[in-house]
């Protein structure tokens, strides 16, 4: 019985050395990245709605109804808005990352009040070479876009 609680302790700790390490970080942000791009080149706008906080940042703006947010996914699609599915950076939400969104009150209280912990920035290429900004959590299985910013 003893070999099988070590074994089982050493797998566990084997795993907690990989689930720190930055290559599993970038591979969850590009999955996510790739997730979010894929969802919005291909016309899903009502799943991007779906998993979209309530309120919902954009462009440093809160948009606080689901229906207005479901509003700007379609809108995005109805526009033909292409992103590339390569993530160009990736960053931890951190204590000045609601700069990224606006520099008012209101942008800094949603950071501290809605965006949970463990979400990341990430900036994605257009088709025309402008960019957007996204702010995006995953967690064993689900997904929340808690903001959008861009094309800018």
């Amino acid at each position: 019985m003893k070999p099988i609680a070590t074994r089982v302790a050493s797998a566990l700790a084997i795993l907690i050395v990989l689930a720190s390490c930055s290559t599993l970080q970038r591979m969850s942000d590009e999955k996510g990245a790739a997730w979010v791009a894929q969802q919005l080149n291909e016309g899903k706008a009502a799943e991007l709605a779906a998993i979209s906080s309530s309120p919902f940042l954009l462009d440093g703006e809160i948009i606080a109804l689901p229906e207005d947010t479901t509003a700007f996914w379609n809108g995005l699609v109805k526009a033909g808005l292409k992103l590339d599915t390569e993530l160009s950076r990736a960053l931890p939400v951190g204590p000045d990352t609601w700069r990224e969104f606006g520099s008012t009150r209101d942008v800094q209280v949603f950071f501290g009040k809605y965006v949970a912990e463990g979400a990341r920035l990430f900036e994605l290429s257009t088709a025309n070479g402008r960019r957007v900004l996204v702010l995006y959590r995953s967690s064993w299985g689900s997904r929340k876009l808690y903001g959008f910013k861009g094309p800018y």
